[in-house]
């Protein structure tokens, strides 16, 4: 800390980069515009999870949508767990004791720790469930076509199943007196325990297929009869069954001995014939048998009816999401989850474990930034799409571009912390640089800045009554507009603490920043850097959110504080606003910065006031609709993004940021900046006032300026 005439200032740390957190405003301007938008792109092209699935989804034989389950169990939503898991997988109980698990051989988790245990929350999920199973029973309508079903092992069980649900009557024929096949025969019960797999099981005649037990395909009917009796055949008698068969029914096999059949069609050399299982794929696990009957499901009725819906091939997938680990790492971290199913299963996980191993997913294949950002979900529906359409035809977009509020949300929501908004700003930049912006849309927001920095806007001054500048007192743009003598109280209230603080009154260069004008914005910082330099002053103290955000990774040789921060140390407003139930809007632009959202509440409560907190507030708070003129190229857009921010909370909302303010205003919302809440009696009639434009806007810029020239020394000064 440094004391400084009774007063404990912070000392200036040394600028520090926050890039890795993609802020927008926060890119550096030195690097070539062109490269560094390639090089954003291609982040995002190769690390957003928004397209496709994630690697548990791609390596799941069957598809099952592990990220939603274990949200669901994260937040204890049990059975809606369990029933996510049976829209893709009738047997969960089979497949939570004995799947090989290739999930989690390739779970993102990897890069921390150890992967999220997919196979022990599907078991916990079955085995909580009480009273009948809530089986997933919805059927296409009947097609009117028969299938057999030879074998009821777990590819004959699947392609039973599923050609059910397709609308198909089906026969499902076996030679043991129990369905099942392996799963009942052959793995042990202390592997599989038999009342979780009968559990499972009972899918099969709750879905009206007709089963028939104790049948031998060969030594009793014959696959010609079946044939006869049924449109298609699919045979899932095994290993063993295609060399009873082979003799007794000249059954078409491969050199290996293993049934003959098309490796995309699945159908053998006799019509209306087809197979799955390890009758073609020999030993398998029961979780690929189970997908490769889907696949084979899937051909037979396109076969039968080719109208009839395709689905995707059930095979593995190439994961989408890469480990980073070290060589040897990959081995030291991994839980071997293969099955050996001469052991016992291992103990279950109760329901607290359930719930951390949810909080551990990752939710790598995720919309989180769409669904939070206006912006996105208008325009696109991943961010993919926003880096392959800057990288192609950029001028062809140029609405969408300048159509983000720059405001960081979507950096902060998204699990690989992507520069999305660092994107946008860049393609901006890259516009201008070929003369294809700013936009004629742009006219009125870079007049209003011309504006601000004529001279007779503009205000440099030393502290009334002393000849040396210690400090700055750097109000903004905005909150001159639009509140006159409260600028002006406040600077009294801050030159009290700060003995020397002079004041200037001029624009940050926010405006020349969101349009991508860096050439502009890189002479005016200069000519401001250069009267900061003349002033004497070793400090400026920021009111605007986006001027103290700019100055400081803009002009870093500049120390900068925040106005809130200091009155929170030196000042305790009058306990006027006691009850009085306030919303808080954080600015987007000190999103990161606790400190400046601490003394805004700070200052709140001590006038009070009781703060009313939101979900989208501190480093999640949302946009107010103002940022990076999305106004001006998408007027509807802004409003939707203003409309949404005021719909979390009744007013009055309480602002330390006047552009914030103004748009909050806009709608339909009570709401006041702060200081105009601390210090102005009338704050409830004026938080319903509309921002000044115009000549208004112009003339009370002059009274601010007229005000703080006015200000006489302070009395013991």
């Amino acid at each position: 800390m440094v004391r400084e005439e009774g007063l404990a200032v912070p000392a200036r740390k040394p600028a520090v980069s926050r890039l890795a957190v993609s802020l927008p405003w926060e890119l550096p301007p030195d690097l070539d515009v062109a490269c560094r938008l390639n090089e954003l792109a291609d982040e995002i092209l190769g690390r957003c999870r928004g397209e496709g699935p994630p690697n548990c989804i791609a390596r799941c034989p069957l598809g099952v949508d592990v990220p939603t389950y274990l949200r669901l169990a994260r937040q204890g939503r049990f059975q809606e767990a369990l029933q996510k898991v049976r829209e893709r997988l009738p047997f969960p109980g089979i497949l939570g004791y004995i799947c090989t698990a290739p999930c989690e051989w390739h779970c993102k988790r990897l890069d921390e720790d150890a992967p999220v245990k997919i196979r022990e929350v599907k078991r916990f999920l079955a085995e909580q469930e009480e009273g009948e199973p809530e089986h997933v029973l919805s059927r296409e309508p009947r097609k009117g076509r028969r299938v057999a079903v030879v074998g009821s092992g777990p590819a004959g069980l699947m392609v039973a199943h599923d050609l059910r649900r397709r609308g198909f009557d089906v026969l499902l024929v076996e030679e043991a007196e129990t369905i099942g096949g392996c799963l009942t025969r052959r793995i042990p019960a202390w592997r599989l325990p038999p009342r979780v797999a009968e559990r499972d099981l009972s899918v099969i005649p709750a879905l009206g297929i007709e089963v028939r037990t104790g049948v031998a395909v060969g030594r009793g009917p014959s696959l010609a009869d079946l044939r006869r009796e049924c449109d298609a055949v699919v045979f899932c008698g095994g290993v063993a069954g295609v060399a009873r068969l082979a003799a007794a029914s000249g059954l078409p096999v491969s050199d290996d001995r293993f049934f003959w059949a098309d490796v995309v069609t699945h159908t053998s050399r006799l019509a209306g014939m087809f197979a799955a299982g390890t009758a073609v794929l020999g030993p398998v696990s029961v979780v690929e048998a189970m997908a490769h009957g889907r696949a084979v499901a899937a051909q037979v009725a396109a076969h039968l009816v080719p109208t009839s819906r395709r689905e995707v091939g059930a095979g593995p997938v190439v994961e989408r999401l890469r480990w980073r680990l070290e060589v040897g790492e990959e081995e030291r971290r991994r839980r071997v989850p293969a099955v050996d199913l001469l052991a016992s299963a291992a103990p279950a996980l109760d329901e607290s474990q359930i719930r951390r191993e949810g909080e551990r997913c990752l939710q790598c294949s995720c919309r989180l930034c769409v669904d939070d950002c206006d912006f996105l979900s208008k325009y696109c529906n991943s961010p993919v799409e926003l880096a392959r359409q800057v990288r192609g035809e950029l001028e062809a977009h140029l609405t969408m571009v300048y159509s983000c509020t720059l405001c960081g949300l979507c950096a902060e929501v998204c699990p690989e912390r992507l520069p999305i908004g660092s994107l946008l700003l860049q393609a901006r930049r890259v516009a201008v640089a070929q003369k294809a912006a700013p936009l004629a849309a742009h006219a009125d927001q870079l007049g209003a800045f011309r504006d601000a920095v004529k001279p007779k806007a503009t205000l440099l001054m030393s502290e009334p009554g002393r000849s040396r500048t210690r400090r700055l007192f750097f109000p903004g743009c905005h909150w001159p507009v639009a509140s006159p003598t409260v600028v002006a109280a406040t600077y009294d209230l801050l030159r009290a603490a700060l003995p020397g603080l002079g004041v200037l009154l001029h624009c940050c260069g926010s405006p020349l920043l969101a349009l991508g004008m860096e050439e502009e914005l890189s002479r005016h910082l200069e000519s401001l850097s250069r009267r900061i330099e003349e002033s004497g002053a070793e400090e400026v103290v920021a009111a605007c959110p986006g001027c103290l955000s700019l100055l400081r990774e803009r002009l870093p040789q500049v120390a900068a504080t925040t106005a809130w921060e200091v009155l929170a140390r030196v000042w305790t407003p009058t306990a006027r606003r006691d009850g009085v139930e306030v919303t808080i809007q954080d600015s987007c632009r000190d999103r990161c910065d606790v400190g400046v959202q601490q003394a805004v509440r700070r200052l709140l409560k001590a006038s009070g006031a009781r703060v009313r907190e939101v979900e989208y507030s501190g480093r999640l708070t949302r946009c107010c609709g103002r940022g990076g003129g999305v106004m001006a190229v998408d007027a509807e857009l802004a409003h939707r993004i203003t409309a949404r921010r005021v719909s979390e909370a009744p007013g009055p909302w309480v602002t330390a940021c006047a552009g914030c303010r103004h748009a909050l205003a806009a709608g339909a919302v009570a709401a006041v900046h702060l200081m105009e809440f601390l210090l102005d009696d009338d704050w409830e009639r004026k938080s319903w006032q509309s921002p000044p434009s115009g000549l208004s806007a112009v003339g009370n810029r002059a009274r601010t300026r007229y005000l703080l020239r006015r200000r006489r020394p302070l009395a013991g000064g």
